[in-house]
């Protein structure tokens, strides 16, 4: 009976940490699927929600920020190169460490961009981000 238990607990923590990669970012050690399907990146005990995988990949995460009184929770937004590399604030200037090899992509993001919160902007006709579109361009 105890094997059977024993048996029985790791197939449904297998089958609730199960990945999947039909149509969505390849597994890596550090990120799963939530069961609704939305892929996330598991960071120390952070869950950050992956928004699109084109390029580069973009993050959210919801946060408490503090503000002059009390806190709120606020959707913060992250950036990586691919499932295995550090994540950084989106930023124009993380992005430009990053980028700083792609001259017309750091020239995009001086003139298209007037602050941080322009590069999350969604473009509904193009059914992208703003920062996405910009770095698609610069290889044009």
């Amino acid at each position: 009976m105890r094997i059977f238990t024993m048996a029985l607990a790791l197939l449904i923590n297998f089958s609730l940490t199960s990945y999947s990669t039909q149509g969505k970012p390849p597994a890596s050690p550090n990120s799963c699927h939530e069961r609704s399907g939305q892929p996330y990146r598991l960071l120390v005990k952070s869950h950050y929600l992956i928004l699109d995988t084109a390029h580069f990949y973009l993050y959210s995460y919801n946060k408490l920020v503090q503000g002059d009184k009390i806190a709120r929770p606020t959707t913060c937004y992250y950036f990586s190169l691919d499932a295995a590399s550090p994540v950084l604030p989106l930023t124009i200037a993380n992005l430009e460490k990053v980028f700083s090899r792609d001259a017309d992509f750091c020239y995009k993001l001086h003139t298209d961009f007037r602050s941080d919160k322009d590069l999350i902007t969604w473009i509904p006709s193009l059914k992208t981000y703003k920062i996405k579109y910009a770095y698609g361009q610069s290889y044009k």
